[in-house]
């Protein structure tokens, strides 16, 4: 690629504006998700609350974006980011995707979508997708648009967007957005490189390494809550630990009390309040309480209302929701009446990736004892893929770790990617029931296997339960 450039003008008429953006989003996302987009603008007060997309400039030199232009580029994002991501891996591409032979400064291995190119420029459909690698196993890492036309096409909002002549053709333009996943550029969402790409692809990298911290200079802002209250011990353990990790914003919301088993449940928005309060080692949360006092509620939000609260009361914008650590395993059909789970998904219906986490009991789920301790490690290790992008992040997934409590004299015998089991799926042997890590005693599982299955057997099972109560994941 080289490096010629055509400036916008920031008066001019875009092709998409925002009733046309809001009407398109609404109708690719069936009316269920709320646009995180939304909540970046809504915040109290734009300046100086800018999403990171919308600020910081580029080659030229050029301001932040204006209030009205960040929300037409956010919902363009949302859109694209929507679209990229039904593609999560090379192998899931469709056939007529072809690759493209890497030139110049190229980062990352980029597939365009079809063999015709597009004339016009769709906001919120990009034509090129880039990967980490070339194998089918290969992860997004970003998207581009690859036009042919005579001119620059006029692009997004504002004068950042630099389009680029593609080898030496200037009737072929691109443009690079790196917004997936893992590979966001802070500093310049439309940069042409990647810090943490090179012609070989992804570069091995954790969040301290100079290529992500130069990348990510804007703290990833997470969210953590639970059903067992905003005093229990596995929150605590949970936030005390996720705090450690580097360039991280930490937020808690969460019931008031004990709301284990309320799933999903939300109240009207008359009964809840909320009330400053700390967890166990005194960190700063936020307790949602209720004017309920009948069961279930008993005084307290649900999980779901805490969620809520967070994203429309208190207009949060996380990167990220985690619900637990549980006490208690949630798998099987265990997973429909959890409120861990069902806070994690009400956060993901909201346009937020989330993840729930639940320590099983030494003994069974009732008597405990529980091992938050190793329980949060795992979670941590879940968390850090998905910070880096190798885990999935289509917009209805929602994944559930649960962690053995194992026995003294034994420890986790491996993480499992399982299926959920849901519905008539559920085997004999009761959730409820004893679990061993003793090797001796359980039977190996691979991926693929159960839930139960990898957690009776001593295995930390992670499945992807969905953002609905869908039985789809069922084995034949």
């Amino acid at each position: 690629m080289q490096t010629t450039r055509t400036r916008h003008n920031s008066t001019r008429l875009h092709r998409s504006c925002l009733l046309l953006v809001l009407l398109s989003l609404t109708a690719m996302l069936s009316g269920c998700f709320f646009n995180k987009a939304v909540r970046d603008i809504n915040r109290v007060g734009y300046l100086n609350n800018e999403p990171w997309w919308c600020k910081g400039v580029s080659d030229a030199g050029v301001s932040v974006l204006t209030e009205s232009e960040c929300k037409t580029l956010s919902l363009n994002f949302d859109g694209a980011n929507y679209n990229a991501n039904l593609y999560p891996t090379v192998g899931d591409l469709p056939a007529e995707a072809l690759p493209l032979t890497p030139t110049g400064d190229w980062v990352g291995f980029a597939y365009q979508m079809s063999e015709t190119l597009p004339t016009d420029f769709d906001p919120q459909n990009p034509n090129i997708r880039l990967y980490a690698g070339s194998t089918d196993d290969s992860k997004l890492v970003g998207v581009a648009w690859r036009i042919s036309s005579a001119t620059a096409p006029e692009g997004f909002p504002g004068d950042r967007d630099v389009w680029v002549e593609f080898e030496s053709d200037s009737s072929r333009w691109w443009l690079n957005a790196w917004i997936a996943q893992g590979y966001e550029n802070h500093p310049n969402v439309f940069a042409s490189s990647h810090p943490c790409l090179d012609l070989d692809g992804a570069i091995s990298h954790t969040a301290s390494s100079t290529c992500y911290t130069s990348s990510h200079t804007t703290p990833l802002e997470i969210l953590v809550t639970n059903d067992d209250g905003v005093d229990a011990e596995g929150i605590d353990k949970l936030v005390e630990a996720l705090r450690l990790e580097p360039n991280v914003s930490v937020t808690v919301v969460a019931p008031k009390f004990n709301q284990s088993g309320s799933s999903n449940q939300t109240s009207p928005r008359s009964e809840l309040s909320e009330e400053a309060s700390n967890t166990l080692s005194g960190y700063p949360a936020t307790a949602i309480a209720s004017t309920n006092l009948d069961s279930p509620r008993n005084g307290s939000g649900s999980p779901a209302d805490a969620v809520l609260w967070a994203l429309r009361s208190q207009n949060l914008s996380p990167d990220i929701v985690i619900s637990g650590t549980n006490k208690g395993q949630n798998i099987g059909q265990f997973s429909r009446l959890s409120g861990t789970v069902g806070a994690a998904r009400r956060a993901r219906i909201g346009g937020v990736p989330a993840i729930a986490t639940s320590t099983g009991g030494e003994v069974n789920i009732i008597v405990g004892p529980f091992d938050f301790d190793t329980a949060t490690s795992e979670t941590l290790n879940l968390f850090r893929e998905w910070r880096l992008g190798l885990r999935n992040n289509s917009f209805d997934a929602v994944e559930s770790i649960n962690i053995p409590s194992c026995e003294t004299g034994f420890s986790l015998r491996g993480t499992i990617e399982s299926v959920l089991t849901v519905g008539g799926c559920i085997p004999s042997n009761p959730d409820i029931g004893t679990q061993s890590c003793d090797p001796g005693i359980g039977v190996v599982v691979a991926d693929g296997a159960t839930d139960v299955d990898a957690f009776h057997n001593g295995y930390v099972s992670i499945a992807n339960v969905g953002s609905t109560y869908s039985a789809q994941n069922c084995p034949p």
